[in-house]
């Protein structure tokens, strides 16, 4: 993927192999893991209701954080743990997804929403 979505107002599901593994709610971000990685989508995000989401290239990313590596360096740290929890999820049995999928959400993205948001408050200065 080239872009990565802040949500800003709505919900989505999110499907791993076409099994429903979490929802995606307003404050958080989805599509970082490709954008970052430069690596294929790992899920699928369907709108549960109406959304409106904030769209950010990975080219407009990367003219944001150029002379800001560590930011850059952070995310991409970011992105791959997310990918690991990812990968673990889909192994895990039935009982546990649920328990998994809430600490996918809390963990980090709310994080990186902020830090995404900041650094283009940066560039607009």
């Amino acid at each position: 993927g080239d872009r990565l979505f802040a949500i800003c107002d709505g919900d989505l599901d999110v499907y791993v192999r076409d099994a429903l593994v979490a929802e995606v709610v307003a404050g958080q971000v989805v599509g970082e893991l490709s954008v970052l990685l430069k690596s294929p989508r790992t899920a699928t995000m369907v709108a549960a209701s109406d959304v409106v989401a904030v769209e950010i290239t990975r080219q407009d990313l990367l003219a944001t954080l150029v002379n800001r590596p560590v930011a850059w360096d952070d995310m991409k740290a970011a992105a791959r743990a997310k990918l690991a929890r990812l990968t673990t999820y889909i192994h895990l049995t039935d009982e546990d997804e649920e328990n998994v999928c809430m600490a996918i959400q809390e963990e980090k993205e709310e994080a990186l929403l902020h830090e995404i948001a900041e650094e283009l408050e940066r560039s607009d200065s």
